[in-house]
């Protein structure tokens, strides 16, 4: 081991093995810690734009929440509307209707886990305050770690 830490604060349970397998594919001397988002806060947003991401994380969420004997409120926020307009072939308006959405969300939650990976770059679009607040770790947040533990700056 190299003496670095890496600590994923993960959205579910459901990602712990897959992204600490990931962080030890492209840092294999790096001790990864895990940690699980119910130990945000006690209001925990859950964002998407499908129900069938939405209610399975929700209840991830809510079993982790038992497990670890703390007592979290779920808000979950489906904007359906976004992925029709995904769909549609819209990705601006995608974009424009859940960067509203989790605009909200984040105001009245102490964490805004975001359901779906792909949610991931409509964050970007929120003031600097309310992105520390949104949960989501996709394959290029692993690879930025890697090269900060190597000393890198992009």
């Amino acid at each position: 081991m190299s003496g670095n830490k890496l600590a994923i604060i993960h959205t579910t349970p459901v990602t712990v093995d897959m992204l600490k397998a990931l962080a030890q594919e492209l840092m294999p001397d790096t001790q990864v810690i895990n940690f699980v988002a119910v130990g945000r806060g006690a209001r925990i947003g859950v964002a998407a734009t499908l129900r069938t991401t939405l209610e399975p994380t929700a209840r991830l969420l809510a079993a982790k929440a038992r497990e670890l004997g703390r007592t979290v409120e779920l808000a979950p926020a489906l904007e359906g509307e976004a992925y029709r307009a995904l769909m549609s072939g819209d990705a601006a308006g995608h974009d424009r209707l859940l960067s509203a959405a989790l605009a909200r969300l984040v105001a009245e939650t102490d964490a805004v886990v975001l359901a779906q990976a792909s949610m991931a770059r409509v964050v970007a679009s929120l003031p600097p305050a309310l992105q520390a607040k949104c949960l989501t770790s996709p394959r290029l947040g692993m690879e930025r770690v890697k090269q900060v533990l190597e000393g890198r700056r992009a």
